[in-house]
C-alpha cells in the first residue's frame, strides 16, 4: 500500500493533484472541499502565469452557460432581498464560475484527469464507507436497531445525506473499469465494487436503486453474463448478500405501495396527514407553481431569498407540521422545493430553466468520448434533479459542475471495457 501511494504521489503532476483533491474531498467535507477549490484554484492560476498555455475557444465556449447560470442567480439573489441575504445564497453559486474557470486554466488531458479523479474518489468512499460501517456498528451495539446502518443514520459521520453519498458512489461505480491501476487488480477492484454496491443499498436511496441499479445491470450486461458463467459461485453470493442488504431498506420502499396521492390537491393539512416522499414532493410542486401564479413571476422568478420565506408561508398557511416552538424541531419549515427544475423556475424564472435545460442537454449531446463520465450518469442527475433540489447544496453544486466542466474536445477516440 506505502508502495501504490509513493507511486501516485511520483505520478501526479500539480493538475492531477489539484483534481484528485477535489474529487477526494467532496464526499467527506464541504469545507475541505471548498478549501481544495480554493488552493486548486490559485495553484493552477500561478501554473497558468509562469507557463501559459493557449485558451481553447471550444471549452470557453462550453463554459458559457454555466457563467450565464450564475449571472441569472446572482440578479435573483438580489431581487428585494436584502444584500447580506443575497450574498448569502449567492456564494453557494460560485462554484458555476470557480471550476469551469479552473478547466480553462488547467492543461489536463481527459486520460490524466480521469485518473486523478476517480482515484480520488474512490479513495474518498472507500474511507467514508469503513468509517460509516464502524459507527454504525457502535451505535448497533448501544440499542441494537438495525436502522443504525440505513439512509441517513448510515452517512451521519459526514453530514452528507444519504441521496449525495448515493450519487457519489454510482458515478463511481459506472466509472470505474477505466481507473488501469485498479483494473490490474482485479481481485481487489471485485471487492472495492461489492462494497460500493453493499454501501449503495444501504444509503437506501430510492431513486438510485429505482434507476441506478438497473442502468449498472445494463452497463456491465455483458462481463456480468461472462463472470455468472465463469463464478457462479462468487455471483451467488453477492446477489445473496444484496438480497440479504434489501431488507433493512424495505421501509424505505414500502411507500410507493402506498402513497396517499389523494392529499396533493388537499386544501389544508393536520400535523398527523400522512405525508411521504412521494405525496410531499408532488404538494411541494404545486405550491411551486401556486407561488408563481399568485407573483406573476414565471418569466423573472420571485428571487433566491423569497422563493424559500414564500415556500415557508405555503407551509404555515395550509396547515403543514411546522415544529414545536421553542425546540429545534422546525417541521417542514426550510424544506425545499425537492425538484430541481420546479426550484430554477421558481427562484429565476424561464429564463433559468431553461440555461439549466440547455447544460443538460449539451452533456447528452457531446461526444462521450469528450466527456469524463458516462453518458448513464448524465441521465441519473437528469432523473436525479426531478426528485431533489440538488444545486440548493453546496456538494450538489461542485458535483454537478464537475461534471459539465470536465470537456476534453481533443480526447481520441477510445474502446472502453467493462471487464470486472
Amino acid at each position: 500500500m506505502k508502495r501504490l501511494f509513493t507511486r501516485f504521489y511520483r505520478a501526479f503532476s500539480i493538475d492531477e493533484w489539484v483534481w484528485f483533491l477535489i474529487w477526494f474531498s467532496l464526499p467527506l467535507s464541504i469545507r475541505f472541499n471548498s478549501l481544495a477549490i480554493l488552493s486548486g484554484g490559485i495553484l493552477l492560476l500561478v501554473s497558468f502565469i509562469r507557463n501559459p498555455q493557449p485558451v481553447s475557444k471550444k471549452r470557453t465556449f462550453h463554459i458559457i452557460l454555466p457563467w450565464l447560470f450564475f449571472a441569472i442567480s446572482a440578479f435573483a439573489a438580489f431581487h428585494h432581498a436584502s444584500p447580506i441575504s443575497g450574498w448569502k445564497e449567492l456564494e453557494k453559486q460560485l462554484s458555476f464560475v470557480a471550476i469551469p474557470m479552473m478547466f480553462l486554466l488547467s492543461s489536463i488531458d481527459k486520460k490524466k484527469f480521469t485518473r486523478a479523479s476517480l482515484t480520488g474518489l474512490v479513495f474518498s468512499l472507500t474511507l467514508a464507507g469503513i468509517v460509516m460501517l464502524g459507527d454504525s456498528v457502535w451505535q448497533f451495539l448501544q440499542n441494537w436497531d438495525f436502522s443504525v446502518f440505513t439512509y441517513h443514520q448510515l452517512t451521519f459521520p459526514f453530514h452528507m445525506g444519504a441521496i449525495y453519498f448515493s450519487l457519489f458512489l454510482i458515478t463511481a461505480l459506472f466509472q470505474i473499469t477505466e481507473l488501469e491501476w485498479l483494473s490490474n487488480r482485479k481481485l481487489l477492484q471485485r471487492a472495492v465494487i461489492f462494497a460500493f454496491l453493499l454501501l449503495l443499498f444501504l444509503a437506501a436511496s430510492k431513486i438510485f436503486l429505482i434507476v441506478g441499479i438497473p442502468l449498472l445491470i445494463w452497463h456491465y450486461r455483458h462481463p456480468l453474463k461472462n463472470g455468472f458463467s465463469k463464478h457462479k459461485l462468487l455471483v451467488s453470493v453477492m446477489i445473496l448478500l444484496a438480497m440479504l442488504a434489501l431488507i433493512p431498506v424495505g421501509k424505505r420502499l414500502k411507500m410507493l405501495m402506498q402513497p396517499n396521492l389523494e392529499l396533493t390537491t388537499a386544501g389544508h393539512f393536520s400535523y398527523d396527514s400522512p405525508l411521504n416522499g412521494l405525496n410531499l414532493r408532488l404538494i411541494q410542486w404545486r405550491f411551486g407553481v401556486e407561488i408563481l401564479n399568485e407573483n406573476h413571476a414565471w418569466i423573472s422568478g420571485v428571487g433566491l431569498v423569497e422563493a424559500r420565506e414564500m415556500l415557508n408561508q405555503k407551509y404555515f398557511n395550509n396547515g403543514l407540521y411546522i415544529g414545536t416552538e421553542g425546540t429545534s424541531d422546525t417541521g417542514y419549515l426550510n424544506y425545499n422545493f425537492h425538484n430541481q427544475y420546479v426550484e430554477t423556475l421558481v427562484r429565476t424564472g424561464i429564463p433559468g430553466l431553461i440555461i439549466l435545460l440547455a447544460m443538460l442537454v449539451q452533456l447528452i449531446i457531446l461526444p462521450k468520448t469528450n466527456l469524463f463520465v458516462n453518458k448513464w450518469v448524465i441521465f441519473i442527475c437528469f432523473a436525479f434533479f426531478m426528485t431533489e433540489s440538488a444545486l440548493e447544496r453546496q456538494s450538489g453544486i461542485v458535483y454537478f459542475c464537475l461534471i459539465f466542466s470536465s470537456y476534453f474536445f481533443d480526447s481520441p477516440r477510445s474502446h472502453r471495457t467493462h471487464e470486472l
